[in-house]
């Protein structure tokens, strides 16, 4: 029988999944790339801000219940738990790029690398 994963690693796994697919859609042709750049970053913050909710004791179906796929009721909740996204520790992690290149539009930064 196999283990089975806690579940808030198992949504982060996917929100990574979805943020390599955001960054996998930049080579795409531009008039595509931007939906599904955009769906896919999408995804990634609504699976990383359940899992903050997860790690607080909410549980799968009292996120589809309460957040559904509501990106400003997941931050809101996440935030009364104490997730504060413009914490400075943060930045290394996710942060838009402090100056962008000449005549170019700021690129999301995750973890290190440019979307």
């Amino acid at each position: 029988m196999m283990a089975a994963r806690p579940p808030v690693q198992h949504l982060l796994n996917n929100a990574l999944g979805f943020a390599a697919g955001a960054r996998h859609a930049t080579s795409m042709p531009e008039r595509l790339a931007g939906q599904v750049v955009l769906q896919c970053l999408g995804n990634a913050i609504e699976l990383s801000l359940k899992s903050i909710l997860q790690t607080h004791g909410w549980s799968d179906d009292r996120c589809r219940r309460e957040i559904r796929h509501d990106l400003v009721k997941a931050l809101a909740a996440a935030q009364d738990l104490g997730f504060r996204p413009s914490d400075p520790a943060l930045e290394p992690f996710i942060a838009l790029s402090p100056e962008p290149p000449h005549g170019r539009a700021r690129r999301l930064h995750i973890a290190g690398r440019f979307l």
